[in-house]
């Protein structure tokens, strides 16, 4: 089925419409990550952030693979979705939280995932204990 322009600029509009997902596709903008490392980056829980990248996989922004027992969450190679995130990071340029989600990526891209997610019994590495 063929998108419109307005159908697919509505689509991304909701799949963008909540912080969470924002901070998500400027984490993805580093390159691929499974979930358990995106829960270290952003201090959130792993149904908090699956929930979300289902959301952010029905409107096309990111794609999923396996790989061994991880599945890596990318952006979209599609063009018109690339333009809408180049037009996103660059309102994003500059934001702390987003400049803190990126430094702490950059950091958790550097431990192997089996590492961060086998970290602790449940929890991966930087999400809080209640």
């Amino acid at each position: 089925m063929n998108q419109t322009p307005v159908s697919l600029t509505v689509q991304l509009a909701k799949a963008l419409a909540h912080p969470t997902r924002v901070r998500i596709v400027a984490l993805l903008q580093q390159g691929p990550l499974p979930v358990c490392q995106m829960t270290s980056a952003l201090h959130a829980v792993a149904s908090t952030v699956s929930g979300h990248l289902l959301e952010l996989r029905r409107s096309g922004l990111v794609i999923e693979r396996r790989e061994g027992r991880f599945v890596y969450y990318r952006l979209s190679d599609d063009l018109s979705i690339a333009a809408v995130l180049d037009a996103v990071f660059s309102l994003l340029d500059g934001d702390t939280q987003i400049r803190d989600d990126a430094a702490l990526g950059a950091s958790i891209r550097a431990i192997a995932p089996l590492i961060v997610c086998d970290g602790f019994p449940g929890r991966s590495l930087g999400v809080p204990r209640s």
